[in-house]
This record gives structure tokens, sequence and C-alpha cells, in this order.
């Protein structure tokens, strides 16, 4: 599925891959999503009032390192209007207003392989080719003035810069290596940019493939390791008759890493319990003392006939 929002409308327009189709819905998801256009199409941009949106025809490839079926751009307003701007043999895709929403920049193959291309929209006339470099050119971009498009080449390596003029007649002058680009490409086939200008046109938003995931390691039973390696020093043994508070020890029930275990004697409600006595390092231990508490809970809610 293709997502793109709209200008200063809050609304967002995609092509569902189950029900094919152009839809939109308010970003915030407080509607349902309204159908546009019925059939197999995908959104390319809107134009900078917001009010048109521009197309391309998207029929599902059956592989997809070829292009199959015929590939045409389109343009709807929001009440349902349709309007050609390519109807050709060939395969134009990826329409892009620019930013006064006079032009369109889309990718074409009339040439034998894809190429970047300007026309006046709505017309009349010529389109202009401005990916004349022999590597071809897709995902175009306008800068955020009007005056360059970006694009990248078709082996993905290189983002490229083209002025733009329009005065006295639409011309394109030779296009600049910007930079390099490490970055993913989106599938070839469809062209439709996976990067942005910034408002400033000084920066690029691109994707770049995610790091390798960090291996976590797992330590199960880490306390006992812990007690293990380093050892508590356990307090000193209660003898039979000792008394703390209300109890009074009877016999000495057995010992462990968290503590020795008495049992004695509540002279005050006459029952038999257990006393857990910790090493005095863990009584400053807020887990520790957390983890005790709770261990008591559940022994506490026990009734053992």
């Amino acid at each position: 599925m293709n997502g793109l929002h709209s200008v200063g409308a809050l609304r967002v327009s995609t092509d569902s891959r189950t029900n094919a189709g152009l839809y939109q819905r308010v970003a915030d998801g407080s509607s349902e999503a309204e159908l546009l256009k019925l059939g197999e199409v995908a959104p390319g941009s809107w134009s900078p009032d917001g009010t048109l949106l521009a197309y391309w025809d998207y029929p599902r490839p059956t592989d997809w390192s070829s292009i199959v079926g015929d590939r045409d751009i389109g343009v709807m307003s929001r009440n349902g209007e349709l309007s050609a701007v390519t109807d050709t043999p060939f395969q134009e895709r990826s329409p892009r207003f620019s930013p006064d929403g006079r032009w369109l920049a889309y990718i074409s193959d009339e040439s034998g392989r894809d190429q970047v291309y300007i026309q006046p929209y709505p017309g009349p006339g010529l389109k202009v080719p401005i990916s004349t470099s022999t590597n071809g050119g897709t995902e175009p971009v306008w800068s955020p003035d009007g005056r360059e498009v970006y694009y990248r080449t078709l082996d993905g390596n290189a983002l490229m810069a083209v002025p733009i003029e329009y005065q006295p007649t639409l011309a394109a002058r030779a296009p600049v290596r910007l930079f390099a680009l490490a970055y993913p490409q989106f599938n070839r086939l469809v062209g439709a940019p996976n990067y942005d200008v910034a408002p400033d046109g000084e920066r690029f938003l691109m994707l770049r493939p995610a790091e390798p995931s960090t291996t976590v390691h797992v330590i199960l039973n880490w306390t006992q390791e812990q007690l293990e390696r380093v050892p508590v020093q356990l307090p000193m043994p209660l003898k039979p008759g000792t008394t703390l508070g209300p109890y009074s020890v009877t016999a000495k029930i057995g010992e462990g890493g968290m503590g020795e275990v008495y049992q004695a004697r509540d002279t005050k409600l006459d029952r038999d319990v257990a006393l857990k006595v910790l090493p005095e390092a863990f009584t400053a231990d807020p887990d520790r003392l957390a983890r005790f508490e709770r261990e008591a809970k559940v022994l506490a809610s026990l009734n053992e006939p």
C-alpha cells in the first residue's frame, strides 16, 4: 500500500492492494476511508493547494523484474472529476506536481529506458526530458522553490539535480551529480521516490538500511550466579529460645544464599511460624526487599490444613 498526505488538508490517499482503488481518509483516523477511484491505480502527488491528485495506472505485475500492462498518468479533483495527462503505449508513472502546480515531473520509458520528463499542467505544451545522462533517471522530486528537479540514476548510485528555466520557454540544464547514494532504492518498476527535500532545500531525508540487530544475551538464574561469585556473609545463627519480638525460636529449618529459615512460636497468637533472617547487606537492596515481601505475601496466603 502506498500512502500520500495532502497539503494542509490533513488527508491521506492510499492505494489498497487487497481492494484495489484510490482512497482518502482524515489523517488522524477519525473517519472511514472514502473511495476516490476504483481500479488498480497508485497516488503520485497532491497539487500545492490540495485540490488535485495526480495518479497513475498500476496494473499488478506478474513478474517484478519487468513491467507489464499499460501505465498512464491522470489527475483527479476532490469531487471525482478525472482528466488524462498521458495516453501513450509507454510506461508513464510517479507524477509529481511542481511547487506552483503548473508543471508535472514524471517517469517514462519512451526512449527505451526510464527517463525523467517535465510537461506543463494542464497544458498545452511539450514535455522536456531532463535526465539526459546515459544512466537514465527515476524517483523525481522538485526543490521547494521549483528551480530544480532531483532524480536518482537507474543504478541507484547517485542523486542528480537539474536546474530548470521557465523563461522564455521551459528548458532544462545539464544534470549535476550531487552525491553518491548508499541508500536503498524503492522498487524501480514503481519509480516512486523514497526520499524528500527539506523546506529550506538544503537537506535531504532518506531511508537507509537498518543496522544489524544487536545480539541480546539472556542470563537465567543470575541471582544465584551472583551469590556464588560474591558470597554473602550470613547472620549469626539463632539458638533455640532466642526471642525476636513475640516470636520464640524453636529450631533451625535450613539456610541458603538468601538467608536462614527458623521455626518459631508466635507467643502472642499461639501458633507456629517460620522466620526468615536476611543477610545485613540485603536490607539495603530495595529489589531484594521487594522480592522478599512478595514471597512473604504468597506464603501468608497459603492455608495448609
